[in-house]
């Protein structure tokens, strides 16, 4: 398992950052390359399924400004030759001027591609940090 973990606080109130975060049709925005489809139709919340490029996702847990918990249910080829399994955590934590996100985030690979876990490992942890980064600035440039 390669785990990465990176956080990151952003200067919004966690209900506003809570509400574009778990619009899974807003991760291409903040996620370079993503590409989303919703399965489940209505609001998001447990069970609530989606792809996102060839993983199909499913929201484990849901707590209102607290937590956004995604797992995958199937990784579809080519990512499959690469990835096997993804386990994603986002938590909301009131901070000084805002919120602070955490991304924790888990992913088995085939055992084809162990023997570069270190450096997928740097690659998951430089991805992390950007997508985050890139959050922070699209809320922090949304108007009150």
């Amino acid at each position: 398992m390669i785990e990465s973990e990176t956080s990151v606080v952003v200067n919004k109130c966690a209900t506003d950052i809570f509400k574009f975060v778990v619009d899974v049709g807003n991760i291409p925005i903040w996620v370079n390359g993503a590409h989303v489809i919703k399965i489940t139709k209505g609001p998001v919340g447990p069970d609530y399924l989606f792809r996102e490029g060839n993983i199909l996702l499913i929201v484990r847990d849901l707590q209102v400004n607290r937590r956004f918990e995604t797992e995958s249910v199937r990784v579809q080829f080519p990512t499959r030759l690469f990835l096997s399994y993804s386990h994603g955590v986002m938590s909301f934590e009131p901070a000084d001027h805002g919120t602070k996100l955490t991304f924790q985030h888990q992913i088995e690979v085939p055992a084809l591609v162990r023997p570069f876990a270190r450096m997928v490992t740097r690659k998951a942890q430089r991805t992390l940090k950007a997508a985050l980064e890139r959050l922070r600035s699209v809320l922090e440039a949304q108007s009150p």
